[in-house]
């Protein structure tokens, strides 16, 4: 399958691409082409709700999940926010009960990172059968960090493509979910301070737990 630039992608929805390729993007999505369908669906979803009503401005989250995945994917961007440091605290029995209810499991991990002024709480089941990937989450911030912890982009990536993405709500919390036959990154993008990125390895069929 092909490994599709997100200009191809793009230019398919607008009908705006060659013929050939036309006919190639169909021809890989028909075989099953997990990550161009997951690219599209984005790209539709966006494009129906700017379509609906021009009279109207689309939600702030649909366009900042949007302008995140461009942000972080996109080759045309230049203005990839930083990395920022985060430190692995643990497991810990709060971070259980204020990310999700769900006990622990085979190949469910409940984590938590610290950054500079943030903290990261996430419950995170990534099942060997079905490689699905579910992320329940929660960002906090210290009181005297200017920026705000609602509605800030939460994205899944894959080799540098967008598989999913949401944005948190007032509470900080999100949940993001995507298959994937290939480990995945969450990145959480917090405007005008940098990305927050998490790596997450694929557990291999037949792992034990650790």
């Amino acid at each position: 399958m092909t490994d599709w630039q997100l200009t191809d992608l793009v230019d398919y929805l607008r009908g705006a691409s060659h013929a050939e390729t036309t006919e190639a993007i169909k021809q890989d999505l028909a075989a099953g082409n997990r990550e161009a369908r997951a690219d599209l669906d984005l790209f539709g979803e966006v494009a129906a709700v700017v379509s609906t009503d021009f009279s109207d401005t689309p939600p702030e989250s649909a366009l900042r999940a949007a302008r995140a995945a461009f942000t972080l994917t996109s080759p045309f961007s230049t203005s990839a926010p930083p990395f920022l440091e985060t430190q692995k605290i643990g497991n810990s029995d709060a971070a259980s009960q204020t990310v999700g209810l769900r006990g622990p499991a085979r190949d469910h991990q409940d984590l938590h990172f610290r950054g500079a002024g943030f903290d990261l709480e996430l419950s995170v089941d990534m099942p060997t059968e079905s490689s699905d990937v579910v992320i329940v989450g929660r960002l906090s911030k210290a009181a005297s960090q200017p920026w705000s912890i609602d509605e800030v982009p939460a994205l899944l990536i894959s080799r540098d493509e967008p598989l999913a993405s949401t944005v948190t709500n007032r509470f900080g919390e999100f949940h993001v979910q995507c298959h994937s036959e290939d480990s995945v990154e969450l990145r959480i993008l917090v405007p005008d301070l940098g990305q927050i990125r998490i790596p997450l390895e694929l557990p291999e069929s037949g792992d034990a737990p650790s």
